[in-house]
């Protein structure tokens, strides 16, 4: 009798209990599926800079642009600087600059021939993203300088300034005076980690090929 009495209340428990174990395992695989508890969702819109740089206020358009403030305080001035912006899943080549990378061109007024110590600048990446990419869409990735450290020497050296992670929350981005939505404007000085040449709309490390919405080697 007590056997069938223990039986009979692990069923009744199986039964009230079950259920909503399963309900709460369906909640959360769905959570998951929709990213709620992916890192960039946790962690929200943040631009992160290396000592001695600034970034601030990034923010990612619907058609795949990104804007964001960044300076430096280093003490010294970066010339024939460009600024390109790469994704984080993007592969590394032998000089450490990465594989995939879209560049940057400053907004309307406003030039980065050089980069002097306590100057600001607001830059335009476009392509970051696939046009159109709906409100709430992810971006995690790196801001790179490129630059020389003599007035009219070639774009040799690569610096990562910053770490970004945005969503999109912004209607599209004119593209008009500042940045092109089809490619970004190339520097005198060519920008490469050893040398390569710059790009419209991206450029890669050493050797790579370019194309209009970043490039990949």
């Amino acid at each position: 009798m007590g056997k069938k009495f223990k039986a009979q209340s692990a069923m009744e428990y199986l039964m009230t209990y079950g259920w909503a174990i399963l309900i709460i395992a369906v909640v959360l695989g769905a959570l998951f599926s929709l990213g709620v508890f992916s890192g960039s969702s946790l962690l929200g819109t943040s631009c992160v800079a290396s000592p001695g740089y600034l970034c601030q206020n990034p923010v990612l358009s619907t058609n795949g642009m990104l804007t964001v403030l960044v300076g430096q305080s280093t003490g010294t001035t970066d010339y024939n600087a460009i600024f390109y912006v790469s994704p984080q899943s993007s592969g590394v080549g032998t000089t450490g600059f990465p594989t995939t990378v879209y560049q940057c061109t400053p907004s309307a007024g406003t030039s980065i021939s050089y980069l002097s110590s306590g100057q600001t600048v607001t830059i335009s990446c476009p392509n970051v993203l696939p046009s159109p990419s709906p409100i709430g869409t992810s971006f995690s990735g790196y801001i790179w300088l490129n630059y020389s450290s003599t007035s009219g020497g070639p774009a040799t050296i690569s610096q990562k300034i910053a770490t970004v992670i945005v969503k999109v929350s912004a209607t599209s981005i004119s593209s008009s005076g500042g940045a092109s939505s089809s490619g970004g404007a190339s520097s005198s000085g060519g920008a490469s980690s050893s040398g390569g040449a710059s790009s419209s709309g991206g450029a890669s490390s050493s050797g790579g090929a370019s194309s209009s919405g970043g490039n990949k080697v």
